[in-house]
Order: C-alpha cells, then structure tokens, then sequence
C-alpha cells in the first residue's frame, strides 16, 4: 500500500505541462483572462480529486464499521439505506469526489460525515485548504471578469459621466437623447483608437508589418499610399485620426482625405454620389489649392478614419526620397482638374501660370 501510495509522486509530472504552455501559447488567441479562468478551474478540478482521493484512504485506512462508508452500507437485514453497494470502487469514488467538492465550495449538505478521530483531522486540513482555496479563485476569477474589456469598462465610465453632465446641467430633453445616442455608437471607435495607441508597444519592424497588413484594408483606394516604404506607411498610418459622425451632421473635408470605415455618407466631386466602406474621399487634397467642393453630409452614423495636408506634408519632410512621388501626384491632380473644369483652356491657363507670361506667345 505504502508502494502505491508513493506512485501518486508521479502526478507531480502534470507541473511540466505548463512548460509546454509558455511554448506553444503564442499559437493561440486566447486572453489572459480566458487563461486564468482555465488554470484555477482545471486546479479546482484536481484539487477535488486529491481532497477526493485522501478521503477514500481515510476510509479504508480504519475499519468499515468505523469509518464515513458505514452509513452507506446495508444493515443485518438486507435493508439498504441506498440502492447501489458502496463496496464498488467507482461508488466509493463518486461519493469521495461528492464529498469533496461540497467541502470545496463551502457548500456542507452534512450527510457524508466522519466517523473516526483520523477522519475528522483529515477533514479540518481538507476544509482550511479548500476554503483559501476557493476564495483565491472567486477572487481571482471575479477579477479577471472585472477587467476582461477595458475599453468597454473606460466607454462606460465616460457615457456615465456625460450622461451625469446633461442631468446636472438640465439640457433639454431632445438634445440629451441625441448625445446619448452618439455616445451608444462610440464604443467601437474607442475600439479602433485603442488598437492604433497599441501598435506602439511593439518593435519597429512588428508595427511596420502589422502597419501594412491594416493599410491594405483601409488605403486600398489610394494608390499613392499603397507602393510606399513601410517606414512611410507606418508614420502614415500614425496620423490618420479616428473620428464618427451622427446622422444629418455635416462633414467638412477641405484639406483632409477622408476613408470611410462603417456607415453610409453622400459627397459631391463631380457629381453627388453614395459613399460607403471603403471608399476613399478627397484624393487632390494634397494640392495647397485643390477643387472647390461642397462637404459631405452623413446619412448614418459613419466612423472615418481623416488626414490632413499638413500631416502629410510632415512626414514627407522625415521621407525626402517619397516626397519625389507627392510632387508628381500634385502634377497630376493638378493637370486633371484643370481638364475637368476647364478643358483646353485649362490647361493653357495653367501653363501660363506656371511657366509665365513667355508662354502666351507659344500658346
């Protein structure tokens, strides 16, 4: 007995796994949260069946008359209190965990009970384990609930304290539903400024990667982002700001390129058209003088991620072999609004204004 009481040494192997974990964990998606909750029911489980295990020897250690089995077992006149037989290792086994896990989660029905002074200490060291036990995991897992979303947490602590403003300030009731509604809708658009604050912590080569594998979803439409270094893309992509906008609002889009990522919005460049996920805006807007446009006008709500001329034109300034390629953009759009707006006569009127009064003669 003593020999296989020594072979449950073995069991100490299980602690290995976790090498095996840290190995392969970058494999998987799952949270640190997930993973928590994971270890301490998996430890739960185990320690249930140790407590369960310990308390099945205490019940053979001493006689049977003598011990907590004594209550399931029949009496002289064939009458048994139970209709399975206790003598059945796996019976003995069931009850043992049953018992185990009442004394685990504190539950205590009472109708498992010692029946010997070496069964009554084994149980006094089973509840002082199970109990730390089970509050370190309610603690932990209450924790781990607590902050498994800190966006989410962060959206809700700032609708509350805007929604404490329109109370205390007594905005009009109309008003205040449409704040409230907006303020519905931003969770997400806290989601994606998150994730873009979040790009920082990863080495330069990371960022730049992840970096182009998010612009080909978002810049798809323009082309003058889409062959660029990864350098590039990357101060590029650390510009573009987030921002949404409710229904009939206007937007205003002089000197922004515009990228709409959810919702529905009507502009005017050439004529009114609808707008929808993926779509692109404002693609002169690199010119210092670009076409003269009515702002779009939002039908849904709609998130749109906006960078300005001047944000660009800085980090052209860091990237002088690009700046090459903006300058050729800036003839081209140039060249081609002329032509929109003016024809032949476009055109002449801006080689005149470029290359200067020499050219009317040639014209």
């Amino acid at each position: 007995r003593l020999l296989r009481t020594l072979r449950l040494l073995k069991l100490l192997r299980i602690f290995r796994s976790s090498r095996l974990i840290h190995k392969y964990r970058a494999d998987f998606s799952f949270s640190f949260g997930f993973m928590n909750v994971a270890f301490f029911a998996v430890l739960s489980i185990l320690t249930a069946h140790w407590i369960a295990c310990a308390w099945g020897v205490a019940g053979h250690a001493s006689s049977f008359e003598n011990s907590w089995m004594a209550q399931f077992r029949g009496d002289d006149d064939g009458d048994d209190p139970v209709e399975w037989s206790i003598n059945a290792p796996k019976n003995q086994y069931l009850i043992a965990l049953y018992f185990a896990v009442m004394t685990l989660t504190t539950v205590g029905y009472g109708d498992v009970n010692p029946k010997n002074l070496s069964e009554y200490a084994l149980l006094v060291v089973c509840m002082l384990m199970g109990g730390f036990l089970w509050a370190y995991v309610i603690g932990v897992v209450c924790g781990t609930v607590a902050n498994l979303d800190l966006v989410k947490i962060r959206h809700q602590q700032r609708f509350d304290q805007i929604n404490t403003l329109l109370v205390r300030m007594l905005v009009p009731r109309a008003l205040a539903h449409k704040v409230r509604a907006y303020l519905f809708q931003t969770e997400e658009v806290d989601r994606h400024v998150a994730y873009a604050s979040l790009i920082a912590h990863l080495s330069p080569g990371l960022q730049q990667q992840l970096c182009a594998q998010l612009l080909k979803q978002n810049v798809a439409h323009i082309h003058y982002f889409t062959y660029r270094s990864a350098k590039f893309q990357l101060a590029v992509f650390k510009k573009f700001t987030t921002t949404l906008f409710p229904p009939e609002e206007t937007m205003e889009t002089r000197d922004l390129v515009v990228i709409v990522n959810n919702g529905v919005l009507q502009y005017f460049s050439d004529r009114w058209r609808i707008c929808l996920r993926g779509d692109a805006l404002n693609h002169d807007f690199v010119l210092r003088q670009p076409r003269p446009r009515y702002a779009a006008r939002v039908l849904t709500y709609t998130e749109v991620n906006m960078l300005s001329r001047e944000a660009l034109e800085a980090v052209v300034a860091d990237f002088p072999d690009e700046g090459v390629v903006f300058l050729w953009m800036r003839a081209f759009y140039e060249l081609r609004n002329r032509r929109r707006d003016g024809g032949r006569a476009g055109l002449l009127e801006l080689t005149r204004r470029r290359l200067g009064p020499d050219a009317r003669g040639a014209s």
